[in-house]
Order: C-alpha cells, then sequence, then structure tokens
C-alpha cells in the first residue's frame, strides 16, 4: 500500500491531539475537584444537593451573583429555567451521589458532544482542515477546563458547538432538494431550543445571542418566512424548557422575578463587556485563569518548564488569530469578492453574524446592568474559531504543496506540547490546592486544634467571605465542622497564596514576616496556610 502522507500527516495531528487531551483530562480531573479561587463550585454543589434533596424537577439554575454559600440561600434570585441542575442532579444520581463520580459522567457527555461536532465537521471540511481545527479546540486551554468541571457558563460552552451545527445547516442553501431541505428544517426547530439551554446555563445569553439571531433571521427575512412554521416550532420547544420555572414562579407570587428585578436596580449602569475574548478564545492565552495583571502573568510563565518555547507560541498563536480575524472581517464586508466553494460562503456568512453579535452584546450588556466578564461569553466560544476556519478553507490548496503542509504540521505539533505544560501548569499551581484532599486537611486541622471551642476565622489574600471554609466543611466534610463567631478570641488565619499572584514578592514577604512574628502555624498544605493568630495588636491584612 502507497504511502500517502495526506492521510498520514493529517491522521498523526487528530491522534495526537486527543492523546493530549486524554493526558490533560487524566492530570486534571482528579487535581480541580473543589476550587475555592471563587465561590462557584461549593455553591453549586450545595444547591444541587439542595435540590437532588427535594426530588423535585428544578426550575432554576445558578445564582445571579456570588453570596454566602449557606446564609444567602433563599434570598438570592436565580437563573430563570433549570437546565443546568437537572443535569446535574441527574449525572450526581447516575454516580451513586458520588460527585467525582458526576464530574466524569460530565466529562463523558461533553466529549460525546464535541466528538459529534468534530465527526460532523469531517465531512463537512475534510480530513486536513480538521486536522488543524481538532487541535486547536482538543487542547484549547478553555475547552479542557470547561469540560472536567461543572459550572453554568461550561454548559453554554459545549452546547455552542451544536449551535454552530444547526446555523451552518440553516444557513446553507446549497441544492436544496428534499433531504436538504429536512435538514434546513430540522435545524431551524433545533435552534432556539438549544440557545434556551445555554440561556439556562447563563442568563447574559439572552442578552446577546437570542438577540443576534432574532435580528440576523430579520435581516434575512425571506428564508426566515420560508422556515417560519419549524422555527415556530422550535419556539414552542423553548417554551416548554422553561415552563416548570412558570408554573413554579406562578406557585411563589413571582418571587425569584421580583429578586431578579430588585438586584438588577443595583448594577452599574453602563457596564463595558471583556468583548476581547471572542479573539483571545482560539489562541494559548488563558490569563483569566490566573490574573490578567502583568505581574500575574509573569509568576505564572515563571513556573512554566519552557519559558521561551511557551511565550513564543503564545504570541505566534495571537498574531495568528489577529490576522485571520482581520482577513475575516476583510471578507465579511467585500461583496464583490466570489468565494471559491460552498463551506467559505457559508462560514462568510457566519462571520456577519459573529460581528452582528458584538455591537448587539455591547447594547444588551446595557440593559443586563452588569460587567460581562470573559465566562460570559463561552456561549460564543465555538464561534470565536469561524476567521480561522476561514483561513484554513481559503488556504486549503496551499497545504496540499509539501513545504506548506510539513511546517504547519510541526507547528501545531510543538504547540500541542506547549499547550500540555501550559494547562498542566495551571492546573498543578491554582487548582491542585483546592483539591478535595488539600481542603479537607485544613478544615479537619482547624477543627482538630480549635477543641470544640469558638473560632474567628480571617481569610488572606481571598475575596471570599470570611465564613467560606466553615460553609465548605458543612457541605462536604460534616464531621469537621467547626463554630465559628465574630467575636471569639480564638483566632485563625487562612492565607490564599494562589490569590498573592497580584502581589509582588517583597509585599508577600514583609507581609510573611508580620504573620511569623505573631502567628502559630498548625498546616500548610501546597500553596494554603493555616495559622493562629496570637499577637497583641489589632490584626491586619495585607
Amino acid at each position: 500500500m502507497r504511502f500517502d502522507k495526506y492521510i498520514f500527516i493529517p491522521v498523526l495531528l487528530i491522534v495526537s491531539a486527543i492523546f493530549a487531551n486524554l493526558f490533560l483530562l487524566h492530570y486534571s480531573v482528579p487535581k480541580k475537584f473543589i476550587g475555592t479561587i471563587g465561590i462557584d463550585q461549593p455553591t453549586h454543589f450545595y444547591d444541587m444537593k439542595k435540590w437532588y434533596e427535594s426530588k423535585k424537577l428544578p426550575t432554576t439554575s445558578t445564582r445571579f451573583m456570588a453570596t454566602r454559600i449557606i446564609d444567602d440561600e433563599v434570598t438570592t434570585p436565580r437563573v430563570p429555567g433549570g437546565a443546568y441542575y437537572i443535569i446535574y442532579t441527574l449525572f450526581y444520581k447516575l454516580a451513586s451521589e458520588t460527585l467525582l463520580g458526576a464530574k466524569i459522567i460530565n466529562l463523558i457527555f461533553n466529549l460525546i458532544i464535541i466528538s459529534i461536532f468534530l465527526f460532523w465537521f469531517y465531512k463537512k471540511f475534510g480530513l486536513i482542515i480538521t486536522s488543524f481545527i481538532v487541535p486547536l479546540i482538543l487542547c484549547n486551554g478553555y475547552f479542557v477546563i470547561a469540560i472536567i468541571d461543572f459550572w453554568n457558563p461550561n454548559l453554554s460552552l459545549i452546547f455552542s458547538f451544536l449551535l454552530f451545527i444547526f446555523l451552518f445547516e440553516y444557513i446553507d442553501e446549497n441544492k436544496e432538494n428534499d433531504t436538504r431541505k429536512n435538514i434546513v428544517r430540522f435545524a431551524a426547530i433545533f435552534i432556539f431550543p438549544v440557545l434556551a439551554i445555554m440561556a439556562q446555563g447563563h442568563f447574559f445569553v439572552f442578552f446577546s445571542f437570542v438577540p443576534t439571531i432574532i435580528i440576523y433571521l430579520i435581516i434575512k427575512f425571506k428564508r426566515t418566512l420560508k422556515y417560519m412554521k419549524f422555527f415556530i416550532i422550535g419556539i414552542f420547544l423553548s417554551f416548554l424548557e422553561y415552563l416548570p420555572y412558570l408554573i413554579s414562579e406562578i406557585q411563589t407570587n413571582f418571587s425569584n422575578l421580583n429578586m431578579i428585578f430588585n438586584t438588577r436596580s443595583s448594577f452599574s449602569k453602563f457596564p463595558f463587556p471583556q468583548i476581547q475574548s471572542l479573539f483571545v478564545f482560539p489562541t494559548n492565552e488563558m490569563s483569566a485563569f490566573y490574573g490578567s495583571k502583568m505581574i500575574s502573568i509573569i509568576k505564572f510563565w515563571n513556573m512554566y518548564p519552557i519559558k521561551f518555547l511557551g511565550v513564543l507560541f503564545l504570541f505566534i498563536s495571537i498574531i495568528f488569530a489577529f490576522i485571520c480575524l482581520l482577513r475575516a472581517i476583510y471578507f465579511s464586508f467585500n461583496k464583490k469578492y466570489k468565494v471559491n466553494s460552498n463551506n467559505e460562503k457559508i462560514i462568510i456568512e457566519m462571520m456577519r453574524i459573529f460581528l452582528l453579535f458584538i455591537p448587539i452584546t455591547i447594547i444588551g450588556n446595557m440593559f443586563a446592568g452588569q460587567f460581562a466578564k470573559i465566562h460570559y461569553f463561552y456561549q460564543f466560544f465555538s464561534f470565536s474559531f469561524l476567521p480561522i476556519i476561514l483561513f484554513f478553507i481559503q488556504k486549503e490548496s496551499k497545504f496540499k504543496i509539501d513545504k506548506f503542509l510539513f511546517t504547519s504540521s510541526l507547528l501545531i505539533i510543538l504547540n500541542i506540547i506547549v499547550m500540555t505544560f501550559q494547562i498542566t501548569t495551571y492546573v498543578k499551581n491554582y487548582e491542585e490546592p483546592f483539591s478535595f484532599r488539600n481542603i479537607e486537611t485544613i478544615i479537619s486541622s482547624l477543627y482538630n486544634d480549635s477543641k470544640n471551642s469558638d473560632v474567628k476565622v480571617e481569610l488572606v489574600y481571598d475575596a471570599n467571605y470570611n465564613y467560606l471554609y466553615r460553609d465548605i466543611a458543612k457541605i462536604y466534610f460534616p464531621e469537621s465542622v467547626f463554630n465559628q463567631v465574630d467575636d471569639s478570641s480564638n483566632f485563625y488565619i487562612i492565607i490564599n497564596m494562589v490569590a498573592s499572584s497580584q502581589k509582588t514578592d517583597e509585599s508577600i514577604s514583609n507581609y510573611m514576616d508580620y504573620i511569623n512574628k505573631n502567628s502559630i502555624p498548625i498546616i500548610n498544605t501546597s500553596k494554603l496556610y493555616l495559622y493562629k493568630y496570637i499577637g497583641d495588636e489589632p490584626f491586619r491584612k495585607p
């Protein structure tokens, strides 16, 4: 059998990306378990357990804002629609009520969705283009971290791949025979139900992607009218997804909706969203996880084992994505440009949705009244690859020339290696310190040292509230729940060195000198330190 490099090399790239992805998943899942850099994971687990124990169908999703896990349970408004907690409780039940088992089932669920997308992508775009896109997705930092954990924006991220398929198939006007018309009808039916699931994952979808699609369909009203009855079916299915929530609201006199409006009035009026995330997602840049200040970025790269190569490919990925974006904008507005294939035509049309999304999101964010952070845009993750996909479509013939194929393949293989190191560096230094074992050690040590006495706890370098670890003890470690009160003289300090990444080394050193002079070290686990404060002067934070 004759060796065909145009099959062997693309297959090698795909297989390499799959093995790297599986390694990253195996490495990361047990280390990213509780997570107290943010409060969301413990809160979501607590709220999920409440739904699970009630034996009721979840009708709301996550809290609108980060609040005290237990004390603010009933006073915080929730995202309408229960898709996120329906999935969470289902997987928790299938896993025999184990969190790790539920996470593994969730991971398998996410892998099934991305496998469907990549197989569809291969059937549409062929082996060579697929072999370039697969590594960019499977070894992407945002994607890997998203599919290994329960977090409501992650639901929007993974379902964005299904929405990509349905929008592509709907836009495709080529050869509308009976088979193609049925595919378009099917796509038209499921666009809004998928958007509804994504919105039940993160409410910001209502202020960005939903109006974007509605306005796009109005602009393309002739085609919209042609398939209107199928859109109506889809809207009806979307309504059914919200029906349990509507019934629940009627029964409670719209209590959640009233809390939402009260909360909305307290938000700032003209926040500007982090729209740059649409450009960042396809690149190697993932500082949103560990801090976007320059000092945080420098500290991260000082931990990276192959610093020069990692930084080099970071800049290569950013420059490449920027060039692709500029090209895609040009072709989206150039009406005189003649496309060379139907796929190119569809991707350019989807790029117009990409560009429409930006101003609509900025306006929608004003109505939302809340600062749209980078994870608010997980809904658009799959679409952020459109400029790169367009580049590969237009340059596909070039990759059938040996020097272009070999050079690009070598760069992709190196980038797989770079991203493998980059993601493991992040997980080891920013997620593993908050693993189940490490958090349990801190809490049990505090419990045992306090000898059942009242305790006061202060968190250092941590933006979360001081009762966080007490609440985590109640949720995960009920045998080690300590009695925390603010006026106790039995004073403990939990220092979160991960969250100190935005401080200078000199500042940290000076503060730790103060702590060591006025406190007794109890235990430390990686980057979490537990001290008992014995100083005469009032305790001061950095």
